[in-house]
This record gives C-alpha cells, sequence and structure tokens, in this order.
C-alpha cells in the first residue's frame, strides 16, 4: 500500500465531503417528492369524501342505485352469511356464557359445568 500525503488526503476529504452533499441533496429531494405525492393523495382523499357526502349522498337517483347494488349483493351471497353465522354461532353463544360467570367471578364453576364450551375458548384462543 501506498502512503498517502497530507495534501493528497485533504483532497480525498473534499471530494467525499462534495459526494456527500450531493447525495444529502438528493436525499432532501426524494423526502420533497414523497412529502408533494402525500399531500396530493391525501387532498384527493378529502376531495372526494366531501364529493360523496355533499353532492352523491343527496343525488336520489344514485341512492336508488346504491340500494338496489346493495339488495343484489345481499340476494346473492345470503347462504354465506348464513354460514358465517353459523360458525360462530357457538363461539358467541360461549364466549357470552364465559363472560356471563367472569362478572360473578365464578369462572371455576363455568370450567366444570360448561367443559365443552370451555375447551372451544380456548381452542379459539379466547381464553389463554
Amino acid at each position: 500500500m501506498t502512503t498517502l500525503n497530507n495534501k493528497e488526503l485533504v483532497e480525498e476529504n473534499i471530494k467525499l465531503k462534495k459526494e456527500i452533499e450531493k447525495l444529502n441533496d438528493k436525499l432532501k429531494e426524494k423526502e420533497n417528492e414523497i412529502k408533494k405525492f402525500t399531500l396530493k393523495y391525501e387532498e384527493n382523499k378529502k376531495t372526494g369524501r366531501e364529493y360523496y357526502h355533499n353532492v352523491r349522498k343527496k343525488n336520489e337517483d344514485f341512492k336508488k342505485k346504491n340500494k338496489d347494488r346493495a339488495n343484489k349483493y345481499y340476494a346473492e351471497n345470503k347462504d354465506k352469511y348464513k354460514n358465517n353465522y353459523d360458525d360462530k354461532k357457538d363461539l358467541v353463544k360461549a364466549r357470552n356464557l364465559y363472560n356471563y360467570y367472569k362478572k360473578k367471578d365464578k369462572v371455576e364453576t363455568f370450567k366444570e359445568i360448561h367443559k365443552e364450551k370451555y375447551d372451544l375458548l380456548l381452542e379459539k384462543e379466547y381464553i389463554k
């Protein structure tokens, strides 16, 4: 390895400082771009929200179309809602019963009387 004299070290140091300044400038530009896009996105969201609440929501034609679309979706997915309800029915009942016993400070009684419901709550990680 060759050793550099002081003059060469100073020149190298100056070069590195200039490179760091350039990189810092680029970083600031990117940060400004990000801020600009973020502000633009927030403004668009705000404008869209205001337009919906002040114009679209008050339009009777829009209300009718939206209601028809929602009814159609519900009719097409009725079985999905029913299956979801049936799947969660036992869990909800067990959870409500557990909360009742918990409020009365009788969790041990719940464990003894309703062993299968307690096991279900453990399985679903409602109780830890």
